[in-house]
């Protein structure tokens, strides 16, 4: 048996009818039978830290997550640099156990290459969940060749495993496999407010946001870091 990859032109008689398109998740299997009833897959609006403040300091951790409670949002992400905290994991597992009597639930980042190799990534998400993570925001994975296209399949079914969301940043367009891991909540392959933040000295055109849903986000769901609370981080949009 060989199996080739597919090619899609989805085309509609309408802006709606494209946009709510599924064809793209249809061409992968049907949700795995581990997930049946998965209660703990919940999409929801997170906080982060990294546009305000750069790596995250653990003396402000349980500001930022009773910022997120006053807010109603569902998740704080603890993002690149919490390694550098004293005693990292046990001092996330701390930060985790205060957000939790809160009523909000922490994602993690970590660097594609630390869970590249299928024994490390096991041992690295088991122990991220037994921290009290519920999910891993991945970063810098590389230019997506067979190997690494195998690797974000990989990476969403060893997820499940230990009840763990993905969300995978710097990532290449999305193919679909959300349907078969619907754990696989999102990813990036796209450019949010991120890339136009003052630091970096990048602008986006406003229409580039009223273009998206109707371009890369066809293909499915997109981390995009929309919402932006500093005025001087706007730079010509609302």
């Amino acid at each position: 048996e060989v199996v080739q990859p597919w090619r899609v032109t989805i085309i509609a008689d309408d802006l709606t009818t494209l946009v709510n398109s599924t064809l793209v998740q249809n061409l992968n299997p049907p949700r795995d039978a581990s997930l049946d009833g998965a209660d703990w897959i919940q999409p929801g609006r997170s906080t982060w830290q990294w546009m305000a403040i750069g790596a995250p300091q653990f003396a402000d951790q349980h500001q930022w997550v009773d910022w997120t409670e006053e807010l109603g949002f569902e998740y704080y992400l603890v993002d690149d640099g919490w390694k550098a905290w004293s005693d990292a994991w046990n001092s996330l597992a701390s930060v985790c156990t205060y957000a939790a009597s809160k009523g909000v639930k922490i994602w993690l980042w970590v660097h594609s290459n630390e869970v590249d190799d299928a024994g490390a990534r096991q041992a690295y998400l088991r122990q991220a969940a037994e921290a009290g993570v519920v999910g891993v925001k991945v970063d810098f994975p590389p230019a997506c060749d067979r190997s690494w296209s195998t690797w974000y399949w990989d990476l969403a079914k060893d997820a499940a495993e230990q009840q763990l969301l993905v969300d995978v940043h710097g990532a290449n367009k999305p193919t679909g496999i959300e349907r078969t891991w619907p754990n696989m909540l999102t990813r990036e392959a796209i450019r949010g407010h991120e890339y136009h933040m003052t630091r970096y000295s990048r602008v986006l055109e406003p229409q580039h946001d009223t273009i998206l849903p109707f371009t890369r986000l066809v293909a499915g769901p997109g981390d995009y870091t929309p919402t932006v609370f500093a005025p001087e981080e706007l730079q010509g949009t609302t």
